[in-house]
């Protein structure tokens, strides 16, 4: 999304958070978000923390972590021109509260959380809300971000790259080609061939591995890692 350095730990920063109350983030979030990059916790040594990741260590117990929260990105998308077209009601029985969530509703899940931030197997992953396949596992790689990171998607014509514009800056978000699900967003940061990392919800994707016997944690990708990320 974006990052910040704060001359703070994250243990300290859960603890003086924890006296905010979540509904006052999420109404002065969109105030409070410059000053983040204005002040003076800007530093040299210290781990790359997104301003949304500290939303999420304030409302990670409550149940308006999995809303829009009034935030730019939280808007549903008009999907009436995509391919493959589902009914919301059918969406929210058939996928999970996160996944309707990131899907549809734009939203991010929490940094290092994710059920493929770590996962190795060999196989494809899928768009987990009409089964259009994304990314091999051969093009996944550590970028220590943490979101699930590719450099590479499986076609050309897998996936749209549309204009973001919230939070007062520029990225390119990344959706299916298929169904319009939201994924994530792409940056100019990622290994080579390419350069590029997909970095990647995974409350959006499903996994298919190669065979039965590699479904667990099978050997990594050889990509070198990548730090100092910009988030999701």
């Amino acid at each position: 999304m974006f990052g910040f350095r704060s001359g703070v730990s994250g243990m300290s920063m859960r603890a003086g958070f924890r006296q905010i109350q979540p509904r006052v983030v999420c109404n002065t979030y969109g105030r409070l978000l410059p000053l983040f990059f204005a002040s003076g916790f800007v530093g040299e040594e210290i781990t790359v923390m997104s301003a949304f990741n500290l939303l999420h260590l304030v409302t990670k117990s409550q149940p308006v972590a999995l809303r829009a929260c009034g935030l730019p990105s939280g808007s549903c998308r008009d999907k009436k021109d995509c391919k493959v077209v589902f009914s919301q009601e059918e969406l929210r029985k058939r996928l999970t509260p996160l996944q309707y969530h990131v899907t549809q509703e734009k939203g991010t899940e929490s940094a290092f959380e994710g059920e493929y931030t770590h996962h190795k197997a060999q196989g494809i992953y899928k768009c987990v809300v009409c089964g259009t396949p994304l990314f091999k596992s051969e093009t996944k790689f550590d970028s220590n971000s943490g979101w699930p990171s590719f450099y590479d998607v499986i076609s050309p014509d897998a996936i749209t790259f549309n204009d973001d514009f919230s939070y007062g800056m520029h990225r390119i978000e990344i959706s299916c080609s298929q169904c319009g699900a939201h994924l994530g967003h792409i940056f100019d940061d990622g290994p080579r061939p390419t350069g590029k990392r997909y970095c990647t919800n995974s409350a959006s994707l499903s996994f298919k591995p190669a065979d039965k016997n590699n479904a667990g944690e099978g050997s990594g990708s050889a990509s070198p890692a990548q730090t100092g990320k910009a988030e999701l």
